[in-house]
Parts: C-alpha cells; sequence; structure tokens
C-alpha cells in the first residue's frame, strides 16, 4: 500500500512539471482545458475571472468571442487583441499563453 501511494505521488510530481514546463499552467491554475461540458465551461469562467479581474457578464462575452477557448480569452484580455491575433500568437509559441502576451505586447 506505502509502494503505490508513494508511486502515485512520484507520478503526480512528474505530470505537474511536465505541465508547467509546457506553460498549461497559470498561476496555480490549469487552464489548458477544453470546456467539453457545463462543469469545465463554468471552471473556465472561473479561472478567468480571478486571472482578469472582470465581472462575470464580461468574462462570459470574452470567453464566448474566444471560440470558448479559455487560453485565447487570457491572451485576449491581457493583451487587448482580437481574437484571431490571440489564436495566432498562441500557435506561434505553442500554446503558451505568457509567451503569446509577450510576442504581442512586444509587437504592439
Amino acid at each position: 500500500m506505502k509502494a503505490g501511494t508513494a508511486q502515485k505521488m512520484i507520478l503526480n510530481m512528474i505530470s505537474t512539471t511536465v505541465m508547467i514546463k509546457l506553460g498549461y499552467v497559470k498561476g496555480n491554475r490549469m487552464v489548458n482545458l477544453k470546456p467539453k461540458n457545463a462543469k469545465l465551461e463554468e471552471r473556465s469562467l472561473r479561472i478567468l475571472t480571478s486571472e482578469s479581474g472582470l465581472p462575470l457578464d464580461e468574462a462570459k462575452k470574452l470567453f464566448h468571442s474566444a471560440k470558448k477557448d479559455l487560453r485565447i480569452a487570457l491572451v485576449m484580455n491581457r493583451s487587448n487583441v482580437s481574437t484571431e491575433m490571440a489564436e495566432t500568437a498562441l500557435r506561434e509559441t505553442n500554446f503558451v499563453i505568457a509567451e503569446a502576451v509577450k510576442r504581442l505586447d512586444a509587437t504592439i
């Protein structure tokens, strides 16, 4: 039983480290999620309101204009750009939000 627990802890540490290195984590939240149901959509909106400081109704508008992609919405909010520009910057930076924001801020 103890060996299984230790193995699980090590695998959790490895997967967490990989997600951080890939840029899928912002703060202490996993932002690389696809909202395929209502629960995940609500989680995305909570993350967006928390990270952006926007009220819920504005966050919903931003989220829907970002094609319900949290990563795009976060980049749009931080860099004040269109959906297409945010999506392009994310694609060019392998969907790392911080890198996409840096790239957009350097070009604007």
